[in-house]
């Protein structure tokens, strides 16, 4: 898996986030921590952007993080995610937690 140019694959765990744009509400961003670089395609909610289409995602350092995109044949591409190094200062940043009922947040 590899975004634009030669950049080498990143070693280490990732913590995973979904995105979905500002206009959509009611919805919990998913987060998946602790991912391995070959393993970010693989999160639960990647696969709702394999579909008719579809043609490939990419993923390009972005920041501070790693810009997951959907492509699709017709040209068309959309955010699915962003990736960040668990040992980045950001790594707990609110974006990043998972939310856990038991603790009430």
């Amino acid at each position: 898996m590899r975004g634009k140019g030669t950049r080498p694959m990143p070693d280490g765990l990732f913590h995973v986030r979904q995105y979905r744009p500002n206009y959509f509400s009611g919805f919990e961003n998913e987060v998946v921590r602790d991912v391995p670089w070959d393993k970010i395609l693989e999160v639960p909610w990647m696969e709702n952007f394999r579909h008719e289409g579809f043609d490939r995602f990419t993923v390009e350092k972005y920041g501070t993080e790693w810009i997951i995109q959907a492509h699709y044949r017709d040209g068309a591409h959309w955010v699915a995610g962003f990736a960040i190094e668990t040992t980045h200062p950001f790594a707990e940043n609110w974006r990043y937690k998972k939310e856990d009922p038991a603790d009430g947040e």
